[in-house]
């Protein structure tokens, strides 16, 4: 599916097989595309598993795999928005917007050999960053109920935002996961964006960005209807060579 994502890409990964393997497929693409070969523990999130793991070491932590039985699973959820702010930072890409895309996110269309770019959804707000409704939960929810019953408000698989906005997030969010391990709750990104947002959460964290949540509607899969908002498809059929 990368093979045909005609807009500028960053890959990160600590796999060097996997990076050949992104070369190959973006060869196409090779002039937008960086891929970042990094050890893991550049990104913050996973300088964190000492205490992600004393948190699903607790007597009674509830065991839903892979999310509260691997620290490591759940650091790779938070790396998402670490990745993001350090292609901001680091302007590989001058953009007015970015996204992250989980890598199986369009996992319908891997058969379908289409080209295809994403752009802002439908009434995109620059001020705020988008994400995809998952379940109408209410936001009085305790974060110690969110974290220790798996609970999940919105998808982390793809996400919209301006370059200003995702690092104003990111340290947001980066505050929310400490706040919370030290509180010894932990769960992936989609358990620390619903606490953050809750009454609680908020009140405790002040959260400076506001989010842009889109409804799905019509049929399909709800955890994809973000990201079919902002697809639009090139051709019908691969260019002649």
């Amino acid at each position: 599916m990368f093979k045909y994502l005609l807009n500028p890409l960053v890959v990160y990964t600590d796999s060097k097989e996997f990076k050949m393997l992104m070369e190959t497929i973006r060869t196409e693409q090779a002039n937008i595309t960086v891929i970042h070969l990094l050890n893991r523990t550049e990104l913050w999130p996973f300088q964190l598993i000492s205490e992600i793991k004393t948190v699903y070491d607790q007597p009674g932590y509830p065991k839903y795999s892979p999310n509260t039985v691997m620290p490591e699973y759940a650091a790779a959820q938070h790396a998402k928005y670490a990745a993001v702010a350090d292609t901001v930072r680091k302007e590989i890409f001058v953009n007015p917007y970015y996204a992250w895309l989980d890598i199986g996110y369009f996992r319908e269309m891997v058969q379908r050999n289409v080209y295809f770019v994403l752009t802002k959804p439908p009434g995109f707000d620059l001020e705020r960053i988008a994400f995809n409704l998952i379940n109408k939960l209410p936001l009085n929810k305790d974060p110690v109920t969110i974290f220790r019953d798996n609970m999940v408000w919105i998808g982390g698989g793809l996400f919209v935002g301006s370059g200003k906005v995702l690092l104003q997030f990111e340290q947001s969010y980066h505050n929310a996961v400490l706040f919370f391990l030290d509180k010894k709750l932990m769960n992936t990104d989609q358990q620390v964006i619903y606490a953050l947002y809750s009454d609680k959460g908020r009140k405790a964290l002040k959260p400076d960005v506001k989010l842009q949540i889109y409804s799905p509607k019509g049929p399909g899969n709800p955890w994809f209807y973000l990201g079919y908002q902002c697809l639009k498809e090139i051709s019908d059929s691969l260019p002649e060579t």
